[in-house]
């Protein structure tokens, strides 16, 4: 499978959707956020995950056929928001959600980190550290995302890596 193939009679469709991915570290369990700058188009100064939408380089070919691939972009965002590397078969899916005003569905994806995994961009926050922290300082919804990632980990046992 090649990401970069170009595909012959293809036209290049609108990409109109987007992956975010949250790191997730499990002894105790967090997750990472990252604050989006002042300057930002999108919620800034806001708490949220990383991700964006999905571009051109975030898809496969297979058999001549692109295909774009939600996880790829997901990954590519993490990296380039926090530094952090994971593969694309480390995510698990969590959710799909439909932002009202933001016209693109968002996958969401967690990918379970090593401990030792660190990244001056991210802050790692247990769940009664989100509950603590005023809703305003999230983007819209965000909140409640990470909350419930959270439970979804507890109640699926997810322990280790």
């Amino acid at each position: 499978m090649d990401t970069k193939q170009k595909v012959k009679g293809y036209t290049k469709p609108k990409l109109n959707f987007s992956s975010t991915i949250t790191p997730v570290k499990v002894d105790p369990a967090r997750v990472g956020v990252i604050r989006r700058g002042p300057g930002e188009k999108w919620m800034p100064n806001k708490l949220c995950v990383p991700g964006g939408k999905t571009e051109e380089v975030d898809r496969i070919v297979i058999e001549g056929m692109p295909y774009y691939v939600g996880e790829l972009g997901a990954v590519r965002e993490l990296e380039e928001e926090t530094g952090i590397k994971v593969s694309r078969h480390s995510l698990k899916f969590f959710c799909t959600l439909l932002i009202p005003d933001y016209n693109r569905p968002v996958i969401s994806f967690y990918s379970i980190v090593r401990e030792d995994t660190k990244s001056s961009e991210v802050l790692w926050l247990t769940n009664n550290e989100i509950l603590l922290t005023p809703d305003k300082e999230f983007a819209p919804g965000m909140k409640n995302e990470l909350l419930l990632l959270l439970e979804h980990l507890r109640t699926s046992g997810v322990s280790y890596l």
